[in-house]
């Protein structure tokens, strides 16, 4: 007989599950490619070989699932960079908001109140970005130095400081802080007007760096309400570049917009690799002294906090599997990491063996398509007679985006290939349980050199050797 309405609400939540389960597959699927896009971008940064490499000493990589029915990697490589991985910051986002929200939590409960403070500037598109952010560090030192700050120091329980960038077409880059402070008082009103005057302090300290400010702009305070709305979205950048949402195109592009534009905008590349020289290294969030073992919470790095935990192995790809051959017609697993995960998820260690076998990239393309997406954009290809590796004839692949010779943008160069580990023997699964080729100005730049060809996608496990330009 019909279920009535207890099986008509049990639909519901199954079908927005699926809807739910269906939209993150896709999005790790576009981490997955916009990750790849990165490592042509900076290969010799982690990032080029996070998720990709396998670990030094392994011969397979695992399938693992966590009882949530998550699919994740065991036995790759990790960069844990949440300023240049799409794949390692969402994990990180995820960890970094459930701390914020502890923070946010336990404090309130202690009686304390949260303020929601925004260092920010005057700025145009001439500034340097590496130098800009020096500068906003060495302002928000002397912040703290000054007597109006050090006057309502004792009140100031902890923070929880923000570093943000992001870049306008006609204002350039915008390096600022969001700082959550937490505060000792009577009220909220009274926790606000602690910071009075404070304004012109700040703009006073930029000043003395050669920035400049607003009073009542350059900085800002507000209460536990904008704090909360800030830690709720934590993360959203990334979800709306991988959306390929426009949103925030005219007030300024974040990184991660910066780092999808790129792929079809040749400024945008030069810009993301700019941000990303500038950032490395720099911590995205800064705890007080003290603040973490306050409200409960252990240190946690960016690279722990990247990682995936679960007790359930699915199956294994064997190394050889894995990488793939120089010249093979099939190409390595790795090019279809999302997929294999997707099918782990799904249909087990069976699906896991049909993409296996399928051969082809994440877009469906075979080693011969990829090769010919790439003669399309590139011109005629040749081959490495060492590595049997293919690269644009004519054309350095080490500097897939750098026209800089005839457009007069950026120049530096990406001067190598990430390092990968060598393909062994074995593949299969064991399961149990559980762009246009001439130099130019501005216009779209070509795809990323697609995988198994060129300098950052090539198909096997060892390194290849870029040919000679006698």
């Amino acid at each position: 007989g019909p279920l009535g309405k207890i099986g008509k609400s049990v639909d519901q939540k199954a079908d927005a599950d699926g809807q739910k389960a269906s939209k993150h597959r896709a999005f790790r699927i576009e981490r997955f490619k916009l990750q790849r896009h990165a490592a042509t971008l900076v290969p010799r940064e982690g990032v080029a070989r996070c998720k990709w490499a396998i670990q030094r000493g392994r011969d397979e990589v695992d399938v693992m699932k966590t009882p949530h029915g998550r699919a994740f990697y065991e036995g790759l490589q990790s960069c844990g960079s949440p300023w240049l991985c799409p794949v390692c910051s969402a994990k990180i986002s995820e960890t970094r908001r459930g701390e914020l929200n502890t923070a946010l939590s336990v404090t309130r409960h202690a009686g304390f109140f949260a303020v929601m403070i925004t260092l920010t500037h005057r700025h145009d598109a001439a500034d340097d970005l590496r130098g800009q952010l020096k500068a906003m560090k060495k302002a928000k030192q002397r912040l703290r130095q000054r007597r109006e700050w050090r006057a309502i120091k004792d009140q100031i329980v902890g923070t929880i400081t923000a570093t943000e960038v992001t870049h306008g077409a006609a204002a350039g880059w915008h390096t600022h802080f969001h700082e959550i402070a937490f505060i000792a008082a009577e009220s909220e009103a009274e926790a606000l007007a602690l910071f009075a005057g404070v304004d012109r302090v700040w703009v006073a300290c930029l000043r003395g760096l050669g920035l400049d400010g607003i009073e009542g702009r350059a900085f800002q305070v507000q209460g536990a309400s904008a704090a909360g709305e800030y830690v709720g979205k934590w993360g959203a950048a990334e979800e709306l570049a991988l959306q390929n949402k426009k949103k925030g195109r005219r007030a300024g592009r974040t990184p991660w917009q910066l780092l999808a534009d790129s792929r079809e905008d040749w400024a945008a590349a030069g810009l993301w690799k700019e941000f990303a020289a500038a950032f490395k290294g720099t911590r995205q969030l800064v705890w007080s002294p003290g603040l973490r073992e306050a409200v409960g919470l252990n240190e946690v790095s960016d690279a722990a906090a990247a990682q995936d935990d679960g007790p359930v192995r699915v199956g294994s790809v064997g190394a050889g599997a894995w990488h793939g051959k120089h010249g093979a017609a099939d190409l390595g697993v790795k090019h279809r990491r999302g997929r294999l995960l997707a099918a782990a998820e799904t249909r087990g260690a069976e699906g896991m063996a049909e993409v296996i076998a399928d051969g082809r990239d994440e877009d469906g393309r075979t080693a011969k398509q990829a090769r010919e997406d790439v003669a399309a954009d590139f011109g005629p290809l040749v081959e490495d007679e060492d590595s049997g590796t293919h690269y644009p004839a004519g054309g350095d692949t080490r500097r897939p985006l750098d026209r800089s010779t005839a457009s007069g943008q950026d120049s530096r160069r990406v001067d190598d290939e990430p390092r990968t580990v060598d393909g062994g023997n074995g593949g299969g699964v064991s399961g149990r349980g559980g762009r246009s080729g001439s130099t130019g100005g501005r216009g779209p730049c070509p795809r990323s050199v697609p995988p198994g060809v060129g300098v950052a996608g090539t198909g096997g496990g060892t390194r290849s050797r870029p040919p000679s330009r006698g």
